[in-house]
C-alpha cells in the first residue's frame, strides 16, 4: 500500500471523527440528544478517489449520533456503531448478515496501524511544539452557542537510518485546524477516553504516523470543555529537504489534504434505549473472522471504525 493509499484510507476512516465529546461539569444538566452531521474531504489526490472504501470522498458523508446517558450510537451509510462507556464495549453492526462484533475500545483503534506500511517503521519522527488559542467569537450552530479555539502542530520525519535517506526523503508534516464547541450538551466523564482517540482517528493520516508523536496536541485538545460542532483538520506533508519524493516509494499529496465537519441540525426529544442494544436476532461473530467488506465511514465521537 502507497503512502498516498494511508493517507486516503485515513481520510475515508475520518467522516465526523472529530466531533468528539468532552466532560463537563456535573452542574449540567445530560439530556437524551441526536446529532446530525456532515464531513467533506479534500485534497486527496484525484488517481485515488475511488477506493476500496465504497466512498466517494467528492461527496459529504453523513453521519447521526445518537447520546443517551453513558451510551452512544452513530449511524452513517453502510455501519451502525454502539458504544457503551461504562462497560467500555465496541458493537459494531452489520445489518446485511444480521451479525456484530464486540471490542474494546481501545481494540477498536488497532485496525489502521495493523495495516499501516512497514515502510513507517523505519522514519524518525520530532514533533514540536503544540499551539492552541481560544479565540473571543462567538457564533450559533444549529441553535447552539459556540466559540473556537484554533490549534496547530510541525512534524519532521525523516529515515532513522542515515542509509536509507535516499528511500526515505525528509518530510515536514502540518497539522493545523480549527474547532467551535458548545458547552450546552453534556457528556459523563464515563465516556472521557473518546476526547483523545476521537481527534487522533480523525486525521488523514496512518495511526502508526501520528500515534506518539500527536500525543501531545490530542491530549491539549482533550482539556476543552463541550460538545464540538463544527471541525476542520488540515494536514500538509511536503518534502523537508527540497528533494521530490520518488513516486514509487513515497508519493506525497500535492494539495493539503482536509477533513471538515458541520452540525447540521440537534434534536433533544428522548430516545428509545433499544437504539443503544444490538437488536434481536443478531449474531456475534469473531472480529478477527468478520469480512471486510465496503462500507461508509463510522465517526469516532462514538467509536472509532472497527476493521
Amino acid at each position: 500500500m502507497t503512502f498516498s493509499r494511508l493517507l486516503m484510507s485515513r481520510s475515508m476512516a475520518a467522516a465526523g471523527t472529530v466531533l468528539c465529546l468532552f466532560p463537563l461539569t456535573a452542574a449540567t444538566v445530560r439530556a437524551d440528544v441526536k446529532i446530525v452531521s456532515e464531513t467533506t474531504i479534500t485534497g486527496v489526490p484525484d488517481a485515488l478517489k475511488s477506493s476500496e472504501s465504497g466512498v466517494d470522498p467528492s461527496k459529504p458523508v453523513p453521519s447521526t449520533l445518537y447520546l443517551k446517558g453513558e451510551k452512544r450510537r452513530t449511524e452513517t451509510p453502510g455501519r451502525v456503531t454502539i458504544y457503551d462507556c461504562v462497560a467500555d464495549s465496541v458493537y459494531t453492526l452489520n445489518a446485511a448478515d444480521k451479525t456484530y462484533t464486540i471490542v474494546t475500545f481501545a481494540k477498536s483503534m488497532e485496525g489502521d496501524v495493523s495495516a499501516a506500511s512497514p515502510l513507517l517503521s523505519f522514519m524518525k519522527i520530532e514533533a514540536g511544539e503544540v499551539a492552541l488559542t481560544p479565540q473571543t467569537t462567538v457564533k450559533t450552530i444549529a441553535g447552539k452557542a459556540s466559540t473556537s479555539y484554533v490549534y496547530g502542530m510541525t512534524l519532521k520525519m525523516h529515515a532513522s537510518d542515515p542509509s536509507l535517506s535516499e528511500m526515505i526523503p525528509n518530510l515536514v508534516m502540518t497539522v493545523k485546524g480549527q474547532q467551535w464547541v458548545s458547552e450546552s450538551i453534556a457528556s459523563p466523564p464515563a465516556c472521557a477516553k473518546m476526547a483523545k482517540a476521537s481527534f487522533m482517528n480523525a486525521l488523514p493520516i496512518p495511526a502508526a504516523l501520528a500515534g506518539n508523536s500527536l500525543k501531545s496536541l490530542s491530549e491539549k485538545l482533550a482539556t476543552i470543555k463541550g460538545t464540538p460542532l463544527s471541525s476542520r483538520i488540515e494536514v500538509t506533508i511536503k518534502p523537508g529537504d527540497s528533494k521530490a519524493a520518488d513516486a514509487n516509494v513515497l508519493p506525497l499529496p500535492k494539495e493539503p489534504i482536509v477533513v471538515a465537519t458541520e452540525v447540521k441540525t440537534i434534536s433533544e426529544d428522548p430516545l428509545d434505549d433499544a437504539l443503544f442494544a444490538v437488536p434481536a436476532g443478531y449474531k456475534k461473530v469473531d472480529v478477527l473472522a468478520k469480512p471486510t467488506a465496503p462500507v461508509a465511514p463510522a465517526p469516532a465521537l462514538v467509536t472509532p471504525a472497527v476493521n
